[in-house]
């Protein structure tokens, strides 16, 4: 009984590592056209948290070393890229991105590294573009609001 729930772990991880490796490839890519080939070659899922591991190996790395960032990033919110299918869930509403995901790779991505600009924050997730505006203002590198004090206290007391 033990060793049956032991293969099966021991399975489970097998595909786990290799479902990372598949989305290392995706990260190490040198431009959008062979990400999106590794996406449709290796079953890419929204359900199964590929996107999630995407964006986790993102903000675990150094972004100045992703190639091509910003069009990969916008990719991933795409069903369809040049014809070819980049998710295989049946049904798949890639759009949105988690806010807090959104906050992350916007502080890791645009001002920790200054790798990304916030327009290219804008085009990866445009109904976020308002709080992304927010946050490039009074967020510093420590994502703390401290940039611009006087005027957030301002904000602040607008929104209330």
């Amino acid at each position: 009984m033990h060793t049956l729930k032991a293969k099966s772990e021991v399975y489970q991880r097998i595909a786990k590592l290799q479902a990372m490796a598949d989305i290392k490839i995706m990260v190490d890519s040198p431009d959008v056209f062979i990400c999106t080939a590794a996406m449709n070659a290796n079953e890419f899922y929204e359900g199964r948290g590929d996107r999630t591991q995407f964006f986790n190996l993102i903000l675990e790395a150094n972004p100045g070393l992703v190639p091509d960032l910003a069009r990969k990033l916008k990719l991933v919110t795409q069903t369809n890229y040049l014809g070819c299918k980049l998710y295989n869930d049946k049904i798949s509403k890639p759009d949105r991105v988690n806010g807090r995901t959104i906050y992350k790779l916007w502080l890791h991505c645009c001002r920790v590294h200054e790798v990304l600009t916030l327009e290219q924050m804008i085009a990866f997730q445009p109904h976020a573009e308002e709080k992304l505006r927010v946050y490039d203002r009074f967020v510093d590198a420590e994502g703390k609001t401290t940039l611009n004090m006087a005027e957030y206290m301002e904000h602040r007391r607008a929104l209330a």
